[in-house]
């Protein structure tokens, strides 16, 4: 099975070829870049590794048959190179934000239900192994109050996450996790959003979330340029249930969910590749030919993402 990334992003370098490498089913990766890439850093992995000019990219996916391709590019072409591979007839799994504007978004969802490919926006949170004890947890007990917090350091000056003109800023960096998360929780509202100014530009910035109902209430905070914080806080009228790493976790390194109850306190650990396990569930939803699930995600979740 060969599979196609476009950009070589730190995602990529650090995680995506790792993750890869555990399914036996990928035998030959490509990689379009712009950068010049010493190809001999990817001897270890199990696939071959072959290294395409990034604007071969139009040429290559005309001719040959990915499984898949990957878009993990500055955001603002995402929606150029999904058209185009899609256009082309491709299966196509694009970084968030999968789109910055809801008209390209439908436009892009229905030249993917017209050609019958799979078309999916990569957030992997919910295929780590914790997530199941958070079903469980949420199935057996009436949840009050939701915290989400998830602050980085600030991006390298160079990097597109702060760069305006690529389609940066904490918004559309961090807003699918938002989405994803009271999608998943099943919580609705009206959301009340804060966001602090320079957004995009290579400075601190911040985006607070408020949504309540007649029984939850939950609070976000999102940023860059603050200390590292990936949480996600949950409280019942009898426990509290604290995720330490949920957004995103090292396959090699366990996280920890602490639950505190009225008569004790317990830590349990959780090691998983969430990336791995969302690719898994990608090959099997495009080898039986289950193109509308992922759709009508993506779909509603930019319904909310474009309200809020």
């Amino acid at each position: 099975m060969e599979i196609s990334i476009i950009g070589y992003s730190s995602l990529v370098k650090r995680k995506i070829l790792f993750s890869l490498n555990k399914l036996k089913e990928i035998e030959q990766v490509n990689i379009f870049t712009r950068r010049h890439i010493d190809s001999k850093i990817f001897e270890n992995f199990r696939f071959k590794v072959f290294i395409h000019p990034f604007e071969n990219i139009y040429n290559y996916s005309k001719s040959c048959n990915s499984i898949f391709y990957y878009i993990s590019t500055e955001n603002s072409i995402h929606d150029e190179l999904t058209y185009l591979l899609l256009s082309n007839f491709k299966n196509v799994l694009v970084d968030k934000p999968i789109s910055l504007s809801l008209k390209s978004l439908y436009e892009n969802i229905n030249l993917a239900r017209n050609n019958q490919c799979f078309l999916s926006e990569v957030i992997t949170w919910e295929f780590h192994s914790q997530v199941n004890y958070l079903k469980e947890f949420i199935n057996q007990n009436h949840i009050t109050d939701v915290s989400i917090r998830f602050t980085i350091p600030l991006p390298l000056k160079d990097n597109f996450r702060v760069n305006q003109s690529l389609g940066s800023g904490v918004f559309w960096d961090m807003i699918s996790y938002f989405v994803s998360t009271i999608n998943f929780l099943n919580i609705e509202g009206v959301c009340k959003k804060s966001i602090s100014k320079n957004l995009g530009k290579f400075c601190n910035q911040w985006m607070k979330i408020n949504l309540n109902n007649e029984k939850i209430n939950l609070n976000a905070i999102f940023g860059f340029g603050f200390p590292y914080q990936n949480k996600l806080e949950i409280l019942s009228k009898s426990d509290y249930l604290i995720f330490n790493r949920i957004y995103t976790s090292d396959p090699s390194i366990p996280v920890l969910v602490n639950r505190v109850s009225t008569s004790d306190s317990k830590e349990i650990k959780f090691t998983d590749d969430s990336f791995m396990n969302y690719f898994k569930n990608v090959i099997d939803l495009i080898n039986i030919g289950n193109h509308e699930s992922e759709l009508f995600n993506i779909k509603e979740r930019y319904k909310k993402i474009f309200e809020i």
